[in-house]
Order: C-alpha cells, then sequence, then structure tokens
C-alpha cells in the first residue's frame, strides 16, 4: 500500500480465536496524509437549546498542526462557532486549544438567569487549553487554562452536571523540576 490508496472489504468478520464473532460488511478507511477540508455537518437537537447544526472545516496547517472551525447555529439559542488549534511541537511539547464563541439571542430554558438578564441577548466566549513542555530533560512546563466572559456561562450554558456545579474553572502554571535521586 502506498499514501492515497484506500484499504477497503464487503462482508467481512471480526475473529477472536478464528471464530467468526462480529460482522463487517463494509469497511474504508483512507491511508493518505491529513487533508483541509470540509467534514460531515452534524445535527443535533437538546430539549433547552432546540434544533440546531454544526459545520466543520478542517485546515490542515503543518504535519504537526491543525485548526477545525465549527460554526453553530441553535434556534432556541443562537449562533456562534468553536475553534479548535493543535499542535506539536517535538516529541515532548505538545498543546491544544478551544475556543467557543456563542452570540446569544434569547435565554435556555431553566437557565437560572436574573431579572437583568431575562432577554438573554449577550455575547458569550470561554476559551480552554492545555500545553505541555519539556525546558529540558528534567524541567517540565505544564499550562492549563479555563476562562470564561461570565461567572454563569457554565450554569446556563453546560450540558455536563459536573461543569454546572463547578464555582469556577481553574487555570494553572506548573513547573516541574526532577530531582536527580527522585
Amino acid at each position: 500500500m502506498t499514501v492515497g490508496d484506500t484499504l477497503a472489504f464487503k462482508g467481512g468478520w471480526f475473529c477472536i480465536l478464528d471464530v467468526p464473532t462480529i460482522p463487517l460488511p463494509t469497511f474504508s478507511y483512507p491511508m493518505a496524509r491529513r487533508q483541509t477540508g470540509f467534514l460531515i455537518p452534524t445535527p443535533k437537537y437538546n430539549s433547552r437549546f432546540g434544533f440546531g447544526a454544526q459545520a466543520h472545516f478542517f485546515w490542515a496547517i503543518s504535519p504537526s498542526q491543525d485548526v477545525t472551525i465549527s460554526p453553530t447555529y441553535y434556534n432556541r439559542l443562537g449562533y456562534g462557532s468553536d475553534f479548535e488549534y493543535r499542535y506539536v511541537l517535538d516529541r515532548r511539547s505538545r498543546g491544544k486549544w478551544y475556543l467557543s464563541y456563542l452570540q446569544q439571542t434569547q435565554l435556555p430554558d431553566g437557565a437560572g438567569a436574573t431579572d437583568g438578564e431575562k432577554n438573554g441577548e449577550q455575547a458569550r466566549a470561554t476559551v480552554t487549553g492545555s500545553h505541555t513542555q519539556y525546558l529540558t530533560d528534567t524541567l517540565l512546563l505544564r499550562a492549563n487554562a479555563n476562562l470564561v466572559t461570565d461567572p454563569n456561562f457554565y450554569q446556563q450554558l453546560s450540558n455536563s452536571g459536573v461543569l454546572r456545579a463547578l464555582p469556577s474553572a481553574e487555570s494553572n502554571l506548573l513547573l516541574f523540576q526532577r530531582l536527580p535521586y527522585g
């Protein structure tokens, strides 16, 4: 096989100890380098936010960097976009950053809004990310960021009960020094 070929079969079986156990009617896997282009759009439904759609554009900046841009729309919430940037600087240094922007047109049901927030029209965003890098063989740098535009962001917009229950998200910068005998 060479780059650009596709590995494909029909009527296959996944076998355990030479016993066919799981049918795999069709399978196709491209043997190609990452390519810039549009991905399959995602229809969405949420009982609080309504019906929505999300498109995706993947940009392979270089062999070690990429960005995914995902515009989103919900009929009972608003519109915005997600941006995900991933990179590898070298074998031991990498990072992943995520920006989510929402132009909220109305407040979702059950969002716990105060009287001043009842109309719900506002711009909101969150930035999360992590970076890990070995500065030397014994010195490691780690950064984690969790930033939001307002303190009610997760309570009103997250589908995760864990995130809604957090009083705030933590950001930190850590340096680890490995000692010669530790």
